[in-house]
């Protein structure tokens, strides 16, 4: 498994700030409504493109993929959390990207960018989800195509962040089992 070339996502261009604010605080609460909501009021192929793969966070550099694959505290959740499925913000945010480029083909190179980009720690979405010891996530992730052997801004894969001092502390046995695993099957699948 050779690291895949990660870029860091473009600023947003043609989605302006203060809804890429409300975004990024709607995906942080785990909003699904909210989040449906405001990506179905982008009036342009261009505007959905900048909100589901452009930075919403300046300050960790982060895409919709990566505030969606991010732990969240539970004094932050919406009560619409509990009554939404936990995987569906990352995929309204696959679909508006997806539908926002003109053939499947555009539309597969930019989900493949949306997976690979970078935030400030040079993290994918799936570093972040592995760092956020989100097992849903990272399968899901996996599933639809996410590099289980990207690397960080350090250098370390999944399995080496999964192992660093601080995720023991805090991984169950059975959810780093489940990561392991997860990466492995897929590295086994397209190895």
């Amino acid at each position: 498994g050779a690291a895949g070339s990660s870029h860091r996502p473009a600023p947003i261009a043609d989605f302006d700030f203060d809804s890429a604010l409300s975004l990024a605080e709607a995906i942080e609460r785990r909003d699904s409504e909210a989040v449906a909501s405001l990506l179905a009021r982008c009036v342009s192929d261009a505007e959905r493109l900048s909100a589901t793969s452009g930075v919403l966070r300046a300050s960790s550099g982060s895409s919709a993929l990566h505030l969606a694959a991010a732990h969240v505290a539970a004094a932050h959740l919406s009560s619409a959390h509990i009554e939404s499925p936990a995987l569906a913000i990352p995929e309204t945010i696959h679909s508006t990207l997806v539908a926002a480029t003109a053939t499947t083909e555009a539309g597969t190179a930019a989900w493949a960018d949306a997976l690979e980009a970078v935030d400030a720690m040079g993290r994918t979405p799936l570093l972040v989800a592995v760092t956020s010891l989100r097992v849903d996530m990272v399968q899901w992730l996996l599933d639809n195509g996410a590099d289980p052997w990207a690397r960080d801004g350090e250098g370390r894969d999944a399995l080496q962040l999964l192992q660093a001092p601080d995720a023991c502390e805090l991984a169950p046995d059975e959810l780093d089992r489940g990561v392991k695993r997860d990466v492995r099957i897929r590295d086994v699948q397209h190895g």
